[in-house]
């Protein structure tokens, strides 16, 4: 029988691994192409109007909508009862998180007639607004109201109260009404972002999380409107090219499996016979005859090589020894773990967040408005980090020879003398129960939960230093310090210096991680050692 604790740390680890990669694999807003029907315009390849793109990404942030329905209806379309209900419930929920003193205000209660034209999906926001808004703010007339504060436009002339109301339009009469509420009331995320300027030119930086949730939006209007003014966005990467990423890692796993073998064999013409003792050697050679591997096929291994093979036997044999039982056993024990951990909501985070990061936010935004997207690495070097050496150090782990031969041993102990695999009983203080490995488990995830949710707070309140302090009280700091401050905040420094140094008077926006500005010894501290003049921008 397959231990849920087993089958749960496997999946834990993969998912892990992958959060570092996930990102670059979520969908992002189509590619914008020409709109046939409106001269300069731009529309994605379908199911969106190209004026409500950039506020379309918007709603899908905040958690009003799901920006795959670009893909599965057509948001041109008329509303219709369902997704008005869905619409209007999600816009209470959105408001109802923000714990804002709320009242009945019969007096200013809209009148309604239950249809889907515009004036009566306006007023049925309208309806739902008031709850939160202060008496003194509202007007006798509902509409004129809500044209008053900006929710309601319609070409200047004309509001078309009777037409009825598309689904695009429903969404951004609600995405308003949310804005103006977190405005009113103080309570967009206030963002990290600093300034910065040199012959003509102005670099905005701001500091990304890669992660998020719909509570991180909206962002403060300044922000917004820094980026509605730029020229160009800049970015670590543009993680929506996905034909070229897709490209670039399927170069990078092939030259890892290629790195994996070298880094696995002499190359010097040393044999394993030649390092370890002839029982050890022997034994090893009666495994791989056992398992039809001949000599000549791991005569070149070195120890960690032999060792990470011998591995792989046994991995191979168990799966391969599996009854019918057993593997209905193993499929129904994976199934529980990925369920459980499913349902835990940093693993939710991990899962789902990418996509609700700020710099995947930005990227989609400017690709709705034709904004030119610049890079400050590349792709290659983000893999390379990832997958290479420099994150998670060479393949092959440095442990003195000694140390090589015994952990040998320790994987020999599972063959007996015929090469077969035993079984081998644990000792009763190496047991881990299942209700110790839940309850470390759940600890370790309501920790990484707490941690980043408290990297959120900081972004939300335009807290650097308390952003500074979980960063560097958290693993990252320990396993990207050496990155963060290194070579790669030297050279994404050189890069906005080249944008200020150009002729062209433009301005720039740049999205990257917030640890790349908040720790010391990063991009700003590159900037001002330059000579710039930095600013923060609140």
């Amino acid at each position: 029988m397959f231990k849920r604790s087993n089958i749960l740390s496997i999946v834990l680890a993969f998912v892990l691994i992958l959060s570092n990669t996930i990102v670059f694999a979520q969908e992002s807003i189509p590619e914008i192409q020409p709109d046939l029907m409106g001269g300069n315009l731009s529309v994605p390849v379908r199911n969106a109007s190209s004026w409500a793109l950039n506020e379309l990404v918007d709603s899908d942030r905040y958690g009003l909508y799901n920006v795959e329905d670009l893909y599965t209806g057509d948001l041109r379309g008329l509303l219709d009862d369902e997704f008005k209900e869905n619409l209007l419930i999600k816009f209470k929920e959105k408001l109802d998180s923000l714990n804002l003193e709320t009242s009945e205000k019969p007096g200013f209660l809209a009148e309604v007639h239950n249809s889907n034209t515009r004036g009566d999906f306006l007023r049925q926001v309208y309806n739902v607004l008031i709850l939160y808004e202060n008496e003194e703010n509202l007007g006798k007339d509902p509409i004129m109201y809500l044209n008053h504060i900006g929710i309601a436009a319609g070409n200047g002339k004309d509001l078309f109260l009777q037409r009825n109301t598309s689904v695009e339009e429903a969404i951004l009469f609600v995405k308003r009404a949310v804005d103006y509420i977190y405005s009113e009331n103080d309570l967009d995320s206030k963002g990290l972002m600093w300034k910065v300027e040199n012959n003509g030119n102005t670099v905005y930086m701001l500091g990304s999380i890669h992660y998020g949730k719909p509570d991180l939006y909206p962002l403060n209007n300044n922000i917004l409107q820094n980026f509605s003014d730029s020229d160009a966005l800049y970015v670590e990467v543009d993680i929506t090219n996905e034909e070229e990423l897709m490209r670039i890692m399927i170069e990078k796993f092939s030259e890892l499996e290629q790195e994996f073998e070298t880094s696995s064999k002499f190359q010097d013409g040393t044999t394993l016979e030649s390092v370890i003792d002839e029982d050890l050697y022997s034994k090893i050679k009666t495994i791989m005859n056992k398992h039809n591997i001949p000599e000549e096929d791991f005569v070149s291994f070195n120890i960690q090589g032999v060792e990470q093979k011998l591995n792989e036997i046994i991995i191979e044999k168990s799966f391969e020894d599996l009854s019918i039982e057993d593997e209905e056993a193993f499929e129904q024990t994976l199934e529980e773990a990925m369920e459980e951990l499913s349902e835990n909501e940093f693993m939710k985070l991990l899962i789902e967040g990418p996509k609700l990061g700020i710099d995947f936010y930005f990227l989609d935004k400017a690709k709705t408005l034709n904004k030119k997207i610049g890079e400050l690495e590349s792709i290659e070097s983000q893999l390379e980090l990832i997958f290479g050496g420099e994150l998670f150090g060479d393949l092959g782990v440095d442990l003195s020879e000694d140390e090589q031969v015994q952990a040998l041993k320790e994987v020999l102990e599972n063959f007996d003398s015929e090469g077969n695999i035993v079984e081998l009983q644990k000792n009763e203080d190496e047991e881990f129960s299942e209700e110790n490995f839940d309850a470390e488990m759940e600890e370790m995830l309501k920790e990484q939960e707490q941690l980043i949710e408290g990297m959120f707070q900081s972004i939300k309140d335009g807290n650097a230093e308390e952003l500074a302090k979980l960063f560097l009280e958290s693993n990252g700091a320990e396993i990207l310090g050496g990155q963060l401050i290194g070579e790669r905040d030297k050279n994404m420094a050189k890069v906005i210096a080249d944008l200020l140094q150009g002729e062209e008077g433009k301005t720039y926006f740049v999205v990257v991680g917030a640890a790349h500005f908040v720790v010391e010894g990063t991009i700003l501290d590159n900037l001002i050692n330059m000579g710039y003049k930095v600013e923060r921008v609140k």
